[in-house]
């Protein structure tokens, strides 16, 4: 029999919503943002052939656009035919991104979370791929689709608590990806790297088209703090004064370049695509590198 939920967990779980609720319009908003400069704007994407390269035609399917329509090939039958670009092939590509506690660092006011950059990247590479006609899920879920309101599922389930602030990493027990499914994960990858490989280990078991986006704030990576400062990890009891923080800069930048090493190692053994994104940087940089490195892995499959 399960225990029955206390009153302060009803009010917290309330509160959670709440919070999750209110920033979905706003990540919705600046995902679209990114996604339509992409396919629109100054980061458009130019790729020679790119959305123009024919590769087949297939039957007409509810929902497809009647633009897509290739009315010549249509009248030879009594088939409508959609004329299908190299790029439009429909699959299912999963996401997972990071919620656990320490996605939730940013070293200045000015700088979003490592979490609020690998949503919005998360999300906005969802939007460009179904309007490529592709299925799109989160990862440990069965649900995938291509609609407007599938969208708002999975920006939802971006912004909802995992339950676990020491979830790092995907789970790989009780949930296999669907044959010939793609799945793109975005986090900070910190974990020690003998953790990572048993994880991507895993996860290659079930696919073989997986993308790895690592997401760090500057800090994390250049250690410019002066002085003496106090280091506070996720949980109260994390904590580590440094005196003279500039004495141990070097050696950090080291560790923190050798971890980076072996991880684009760990994603480059698996031929799996890797991007590094600093929360400093343009969003959508990051996120046109990734569309036409997800376009080079799709040309790669199907040639």
């Amino acid at each position: 029999m399960r225990p029955m939920m206390r009153f302060t967990d009803i009010i917290a779980l309330r509160h959670q919503a709440d919070r999750a609720s209110a920033s979905l319009p706003s990540l919705m908003m600046r995902a679209e943002r990114v996604a339509n400069g992409i396919l629109h704007g100054d980061h458009a994407l130019r790729k020679a052939g790119a959305g123009e390269k024919f590769w087949q035609f297939r039957d007409y399917e509810p929902g497809d656009r009647p633009q897509d329509i290739d009315w010549r090939q249509s009248a030879k039958g009594d088939r409508i035919f959609i004329r299908q670009k190299e790029w439009q092939i429909a699959q299912k590509t999963f996401f997972w991104c990071s919620g656990s506690a320490g996605m939730e660092y940013a070293s200045s006011r000015s700088l979003p979370t490592k979490g609020d950059a690998a949503r919005v990247i998360t999300l906005a590479l969802a939007i460009l791929l179904s309007r490529a006609h592709e299925q799109v899920g989160f990862y440990g879920e069965p649900r995938t689709g291509r609609s407007e309101a599938n969208l708002q599922v999975l920006a939802q389930r971006l912004l909802r608590p995992s339950g676990d602030a020491d979830a790092t990493l995907p789970e790989v027990d009780g949930f296999a990806l669907p044959q010939n499914a793609s799945l793109i994960m975005a986090g900070d990858f910190l974990d020690p790297l003998p953790r990572l490989a048993e994880t991507f280990d895993m996860l290659s078991a079930s696919t073989a088209n997986a993308l790895v986006v690592q997401v760090l704030d500057p800090q994390e990576m250049d250690l410019d703090f002066t002085g003496r400062v106090m280091f506070q990890g996720p949980r109260s009891d994390e904590r580590e004064t440094v005196n003279n923080v500039g004495s141990v800069r070097a050696q950090y930048k080291a560790r923190v370049q050798e971890h980076l090493q072996g991880v684009y190692a760990l994603c480059a053994g698996r031929n799996w695509p890797y991007v590094l994104h600093r929360t400093n940087h343009d969003l959508a940089e990051t996120v046109m590198a990734l569309w036409l490195m997800i376009g080079a892995a799709n040309q790669g499959v199907r040639g």
